[in-house]
């Protein structure tokens, strides 16, 4: 009877009211209490009394737990103390950053800008500070000064202690941005302090080594730790520990366009005076990372243990030190043709940032050289973007669906938007086309069936009125249709290269091939396309376009976009390319049909 009973009582539950009735059920399976009255207030109270210390057990048992596990720990305290044990530091807020140029003349040889002074600018009505990071001196020989400056979002703080056994060295303000820590220790009331420089791992250290590291405490708080004299030099009793960094707003400082200068260079040089242009704008802030970002990266960053081996191993060190990367593509260089030997290639994909500027590869360069192979080098190439165009005319049954056109027509937009986003957007993706088919006819149980058209395309930007050599490569294999031997054929025909329109010599033209490899500048008259002039060449095999002396007059925007048809239903790109839609290149035309009509 007892064993009965006991198999009456819940071991899974966390609800209150399961422990209760499972609590109320064993009691009347035993024969001491089977014929109490459980709805009486007195044995009532008792049950519940009873039921809330087990169910209060168990869910204290079950969150103790949870929380000892990364994958499941909810609280930020856990989680940050789990990524601890993976010697894993969260992410701190990170500054936006932008490039400045100062101009100004002076009567002095050179003029000193001072660590922490600041430029303000305003960003959606919010005044805002960016600090000069380190100090620069600026010299000229006739009076005229001019220099580049990186500056950073936000002003700078300091934190002092004493030295002293057990002392915890806490960086007081929780926006800090730990890239600008700096440590200073001073010794026996020395005027100058020694720089300690971050380390993240104990290699090649020793007892002489001043290095600090960093961690975050049980507060959710960053402090830095010192060595203990056997690995990494421990500061002496009483010795003054200054702790210098920068406070930030993160992702709100981005954006900023104009600067002005918030101190004087000199004692009689006025910043009202001093030319201030904006080389790039600032970006680059962002948030604390989150309890997700600490899950995927922790382990991975235990994973690689600060060595790159595996191509892997690059892009995960890379986004764990430089959040503000989406994308990483590497690859050996015994992968091209001719091979490059000993070399890494890695392609780097920034949002809102074409191409990848020399600042970024020179930050990324000189973080992951000393985590190579000695007898490897990493080379950074900027990513190449290939984007498709959409052409689709979809028919859906009205008898089922009380969609408009224009509603069913933004069904099918936000479709093909998804699939772009769940399926492309990443180096070396694959459009699938019968995937990407099938996604618009399951946008809705209305659609009857589409038929869609890909075009491959790439933006370039030639200069107006010049001519000039341009290549555009596809990287693909291009659709090759029947050659056509006409300078004047139907303006139906359609082949593998075309173009945007753009103008040359006050006439609207575009780009287009003849099927037997040469490129023509094109224009219509009536029903016809009439060519004007061979401008070009075109590998069908390769994806390869040589446009040679060509010349633009105008073209409308800031680039003008190149079209391929690719051989194969299927689009493919390397392993450097990311492959996207753009929504100003999806075009969907409706039918509406009743029934099997």
């Amino acid at each position: 009877m007892a064993n009965t009973a006991n198999s009456s009582l819940s071991a899974l539950s966390l609800d209150y009211d399961d422990w209760l009735a499972s609590l109320i059920e064993y009691m009347r399976g035993t024969p001491e209490f089977k014929d109490y009255d459980y709805e009486g207030s007195n044995i009532r109270a008792l049950m519940r009394v009873m039921a809330y210390n087990a169910w209060k057990m168990a869910f204290y048992t079950n969150m103790d737990i949870t929380e000892s596990f990364l994958d499941s720990a909810q609280v930020r305290t856990s989680v940050v103390s789990r990524a601890k044990e993976l010697n894993y530091v969260p992410r701190s807020v990170r500054s936006a950053q932008a490039q400045v140029r100062l101009t100004f003349t002076g009567s002095h040889g050179s003029y000193v800008l001072t660590k922490g002074q600041t430029l303000s600018t305003v960003i959606k009505n919010t005044s805002l500070n960016f600090s000069i990071p380190e100090t620069t001196v600026v010299t000229s020989p006739n009076g005229s000064f001019t220099t580049d400056l990186t500056i950073y979002e936000g002003p700078y703080l300091s934190d002092a202690y004493t030295a002293r056994d057990g002392r915890r060295y806490i960086v007081t303000n929780p926006n800090v941005d730990t890239s600008s820590l700096a440590v200073v220790v001073f010794e026996d009331g020395a005027v100058t302090g020694r720089t300690y420089r971050y380390a993240t791992s104990l290699l090649g250290l020793d007892e002489n080594s001043r290095v600090f590291f960093l961690q975050v405490n049980e507060l959710d708080q960053y402090e830095v730790v010192f060595g203990d004299g056997v690995v990494g030099r421990k500061p002496k009793e009483g010795a003054r520990v200054v702790i210098d960094y920068r406070v930030s707003v993160g992702e709100a400082g981005n954006g900023a366009r104009t600067f002005t200068l918030n101190f004087n260079p000199g004692p009689t040089e006025d910043a009202a005076t001093i030319n201030v242009q904006t080389i790039s704008i600032s970006s680059g802030g962002l948030p604390g990372e989150d309890l997700e970002s600490i899950r995927f990266f922790a382990p991975r960053h235990f994973q690689v243990q600060e060595r790159a081996s595996a191509p892997e191993d690059y892009g995960i060190m890379l986004q764990a030190q430089f959040p503000e990367i989406r994308n990483v593509s590497v690859y050996g260089g015994e992968e091209l043709d001719p091979p490059l030997y000993r070399k890494v290639f890695v392609a780097v994909d920034i949002p809102s940032v074409d191409g990848l500027p020399e600042s970024k590869k020179q930050a990324f360069f000189d973080f992951l050289k000393p985590r190579c192979p000695k007898t490897i080098s990493p080379e950074f190439v900027p990513p190449i973007n290939t984007y498709v165009a959409v052409k689709s005319t979809v028919t859906y049954d009205v008898g089922i669906t009380s969609l408009s056109p224009a509603a069913m027509q933004g069904l099918i937009v936000d479709a093909i938007s998804d699939f772009s986003t769940d399926n492309l957007g990443t180096f070396g993706a694959t459009l699938r086309y019968s995937r990407f088919i099938r996604a618009i006819d399951e946008s809705s149980a209305a659609v009857v069936g589409n038929q869609t058209d890909l075009l491959v395309y790439k933006k370039t930007t030639p200069a107006r009125n010049t001519p000039q050599n341009l290549d555009v490569h596809f990287e693909m294999p291009v659709y090759k249709r029947y050659p056509q031997a006409d300078s004047r054929y139907p303006i139906d025909d359609e082949y593998s290269i075309t173009s945007d329109l753009f103008t040359l010599s006050g006439t609207t033209v575009f780009l287009e091939d003849d099927g037997d490899g040469h490129v023509f500048v094109v224009r219509t008259d009536g029903n016809n396309k009439v060519r004007v002039v061979q401008v070009g060449t075109m590998d069908y095999d390769s994806g390869l376009v040589q446009l040679r002396n060509f010349t633009v007059s105008d073209y409308p925007g800031s680039f003008l976009k190149v079209f391929a048809r690719p051989a194969s239903k299927d689009v493919s790109v390397k392993k450097n390319t990311i492959l996207s839609i753009e929504p100003d290149e999806v075009s969907v035309d409706i039918l509406q049909v009743v029934g099997d009509e």
